[in-house]
């Protein structure tokens, strides 16, 4: 049963993402471009069919087919960087050459072209179906070799057309025009058809890109499950297994702190499930503590001297979360953007606000601008009431400083 013309279109174009949509519209594009070959012709050709034109014809509707399969193959070896097809090229270029001297040779093949003004045809038939033989395989084969090499063919069958042109005897002037003609086609379709193909590579990039981040993304929220996960149960159920074990030794000797041990493990479970549940939710807080000997760990890792300092004020819970984010990615700018060999970071607070400061003595000029890190930190401090500010100076030192109020829950 013959799908209906909506279902059709459901599914080659509609059911498609945008990368397939421009893809199928590029190719189409250039397709019917390419099989534009007859009209080319028929442009200049007129008059009645014999069995030689319609041999001609047959034979014009071969190389069209085979100029498209070229130009299907050239434009998926581009994208897909597969190679040359060296050998549909030449077969291309052979069937080509053998069809333009047939057009020399055998000028019956060719529909006669519409008498002149004067009675006479204005141009012999076999120099535009050269011309367009030419120009028509310079573009199906374009998207596999360099653009100057598309000038330099171009170029060279806009001077096979003259001098085909002057040895059929045209006026001068035709000669030019033809051969002028013929270049600029076979060079601006060339270079139109790797530009698209150009874009078409670009977007398939993009795609790629874009699945690859999707992937990372994936990637690191497992590591970050798996690293949670291990630091919540691995001090969570070595303590349930130390108590058990002290419960099963007081139950065996009777003593009734049992009882209270028990309550103890059961508290633990209790506790574990609950981070467990915080874990998977992906609710689990920043701790400020935490990220500071781990983002200190990490940059002594990677070179950077670090020593974090704090005054030993406590802080709300609020304020500590904040804090974390900051710490964390100002250590995160510091192994990307810079080429520090040192970072301090220092934590100060009174009653009403708390003050992270963090240098680095070696940053870039892509650190002194605001990327989309701090924007996020300014965001979110500025919703716990806070601010963040960096500075510059002289030669290579940079510094944030993030503020935050305190007053909340300690």
């Amino acid at each position: 049963m013959w799908a209906t013309p909506e279902r059709w279109w459901r599914r080659v174009w509609a059911g498609r993402d945008s990368v397939s949509r421009v893809d199928y519209y590029t190719r189409g594009t250039l397709y019917v471009i390419q099989a534009s070959e007859l009209l080319v012709l028929t442009l200049y050709l007129d008059g009645p069919r014999t069995w030689a034109t319609s041999v001609g014809i047959a034979l014009t509707l071969l190389h069209t087919g085979l100029c498209l399969t070229t130009l299907h193959t050239t434009i998926t070896a581009s994208v897909r960087e597969t190679g040359i097809p060296r050998r549909l090229l030449g077969a291309a270029t052979a069937f080509t050459v053998a069809l333009g001297l047939l057009a020399l040779l055998v000028p019956a093949l060719l529909p006669p072209v519409a008498p002149g003004p004067s009675g006479r045809p204005e141009v012999d038939p076999a120099v535009p179906t050269i011309g367009a033989l030419a120009v028509l395989l310079i573009a199906a084969a374009s998207p596999v070799i360099r653009s100057s090499l598309v000038g330099l063919l171009g170029g060279l069958a806009g001077t096979l057309v003259g001098l085909v042109g002057i040895g059929r005897g045209l006026d001068s002037s035709d000669t030019v025009k033809l051969g002028t003609t013929t270049a600029l086609m076979a060079i601006t379709l060339g270079l139109g058809y790797q530009l698209s193909i150009w874009i078409l590579r670009v977007i398939g990039d993009l795609a790629e890109a874009q699945q690859t981040r999707a992937a990372l993304a994936v990637a690191e929220e497992r590591l970050r499950f798996s690293r949670d996960l291990h630091d919540v149960l691995g001090s969570q159920l070595s303590a349930i297994a130390v108590k058990s074990e002290l419960v099963a030794e007081l139950a065996r000797r009777g003593l009734p702190s049992v009882v209270d041990q028990a309550g103890e493990v059961r508290q633990l479970a209790h506790g574990a499930l609950r981070e467990v549940r915080e874990v998977v939710s992906g609710y689990r807080r920043a701790d400020l503590a935490t990220e500071l000997a781990g983002s200190a760990s990490l940059l002594r890792a990677a070179g950077v001297e670090c020593e974090p300092t704090s005054d030993g004020v406590p802080l709300d819970r609020a304020a500590q979360e904040a804090l974390a984010w900051v710490v964390r990615e100002a250590a995160t700018n510091v192994l990307r953007h810079s080429e520090a060999t040192r970072c301090d970071v220092v934590l100060r607070a009174d009653a009403r606000r708390a003050v992270l400061t963090v240098t680095n003595d070696g940053a870039r000029a892509a650190e002194s601008t605001d990327g989309n890190g701090l924007a996020g930190l300014r965001e979110r401090l500025a919703a716990r009431g806070g601010s963040l500010r960096v500075r510059s100076l002289p030669p290579d030192s940079f510094t944030l400083v993030a503020e935050v109020p305190l007053g909340g829950e300690r």
